[in-house]
């Protein structure tokens, strides 16, 4: 979900695959194109427009899961989109998204008549007593006993469906060392609640792994703001080989995987926020200060093409208090053209974190000139130095570096400067009121009227004067 477009490729990819006739209406599409399209114009063009084109009376359902877990600012991509298009889709597609009620998500879904699932509501209870009836039918053939070792579960469960994953994994142990379970047993066997699952397991993991790897291990990882690779992590923790890793790893088998696309994750996001909670045992304890120093020391001292490293860098170095490194990297062209090539967070990073920013002249307009150029920079990074040079003074860093300094990919050279928006130029107004990408704008030769038109279908007319 950290890539809202992605998402959607991946979503049309299912459908192609489960659905009849879809992929013919899709083959027309330029994935290429799409990659780089607005969510909303990937959202109309691989979903809306095909699910209206076929008529099936069997429904599909689309599962958004934990939706809170997405970055804040594409987490608004997607639930826009959703809002304002999903009416549009075809009739026999359906969706479900799931979040933590904490989360200020189930307000902003409540036309779609959004129902919580409470802990106490007893059709939870009644899927728990299902779920754990199948996994325990194995091991009580007498049904009496059978249903009180569900309730005695149910009971420990406190209501919470993860909870289950963890007997699952109990049982397959048991399994494995070919012992019976009786009543005495599952009392013994299983902790109350999910906080004390998670004590067990850590503490098991923090006596095999020893404190300073206990820490080294996960403290990145409960700030890291997207999962990092079995590469970036064994390159941040300067291990030998990523076997060394993936040993920690498996000994940790409960509590990360690594996915199909080789990034490390907590089996679940309420591990990383029971890890800094201060009511635990102090030796489980990870401190968010230590993996913030952890990953801003490894963003500072490594050049390697790292996705992970050139998108949050910004970040993690203010996190720690290194605002000079995260100011060096504005005025570096290079370090930005591989931040832009992974669709790096710089522009909000540096306006949300780097303390008196505006004070940091050239600083400040390489980001604005960055900001002024995301349209151009989404369609194609090629045009960096082209923007830059276009947006900023020839007296500025950047500009001199983008004339001097070698490019390994062509680039057009503007031949009178600044010949573009200028990052320094006041703004006057900003006119706020489309809900998508603005996509043409005129101004009226006699009543010098705004008018715009955007890809939320509608055209606006604006007042030059008062907005």
């Amino acid at each position: 979900l950290n890539d809202p477009v992605k998402c959607l490729l991946s979503l049309a990819n299912q459908l192609c695959a489960n659905v009849e006739g879809y992929r013919k209406l899709l083959e027309n599409v330029d994935e290429t194109k799409i990659e780089k399209a607005s969510v909303t114009s990937a959202f109309r063009q691989l979903i809306v427009q095909p699910s209206k084109q076929l008529d099936r009376d069997e429904k599909v359902l689309i599962v958004l899961d934990a939706l809170d877990e997405c970055h804040v600012g594409l987490r608004e991509d997607l639930l826009k989109v959703i809002q304002r298009e999903w009416e549009k889709t075809g009739k026999w597609l359906t969706i479900v998204m799931t979040t933590r009620p904490e989360d200020y998500i189930p307000k902003r879904l409540e036309e779609f008549n959004a129902t919580e699932l409470n802990t106490e509501d007893e059709r939870n209870e009644i899927d728990m007593r299902v779920y754990l009836e199948y996994k325990l039918k194995c091991f009580f053939a007498n049904t009496n006993e059978l249903a009180r070792a569900v309730e005695i579960l149910v009971k420990k469960s406190e209501g919470l469906f993860i909870y289950a994953r963890f007997v699952e994994d109990i049982l397959d142990d048991v399994k494995k060392r070919g012992v019976s379970l009786t009543m005495e047993s599952v009392e013994k066997t299983f902790p109350t609640g999910l906080n004390k699952v998670y004590e067990d397991y850590f503490s098991r993991l923090h006596k095999v792994l020893g404190s300073d790897h206990y820490q080294m291990l996960q403290a990145p990882m409960v700030v890291a703001r997207e999962p990092l690779s079995v590469t970036e992590m064994g390159s941040m923790l300067e291990l030998s080989s990523k076997r060394e890793l993936k040993s920690m790893v498996k000994k940790a088998k409960n509590l990360l995987v690594v996915g199909g696309d080789d990034r490390i994750r907590f089996v679940h996001k309420s591990m990383s926020d029971w890890l800094i909670d201060d009511d635990n045992p102090d030796d489980l304890i990870v401190y968010p200060g230590t993996g913030h120093q952890k990953l801003a020391k490894w963003c500072s001292g490594n050049r390697n093409d790292f996705r992970y490293m050139y998108r949050n860098a910004i970040f993690h170095w203010c996190k720690n208090g290194d605002y000079e490194s995260a100011l060096k990297c504005l005025l570096d062209l290079q370090w930005i053209e591989v931040a832009v090539k992974h669709k790096s967070h710089i522009i909000v990073d540096a306006m949300a974190y780097i303390e008196d920013f505006k004070d940091h002249h050239d600083e400040y307009l390489t980001v604005r000139a960055l900001q002024l150029s995301q349209n151009a920079l989404r369609n194609s990074v090629n045009e960096l130095r082209t923007q830059l040079m276009g947006r900023l003074d020839k007296i500025h860093p950047m500009y001199q570096q983008a004339l001097t300094t070698d490019c390994t990919t062509a680039w057009l050279k503007p031949l009178r400067t600044p010949n573009l928006t200028t990052a320094n130029n006041p703004c006057v107004m900003v006119l706020q009121g489309h809900e998508d990408w603005v996509n043409g704008v005129t101004v009226h030769p006699l009543t010098g009227q705004i008018v715009s038109g955007s890809d939320d279908e509608t055209v606006r007319i604006w007042d030059p004067q008062t907005g």
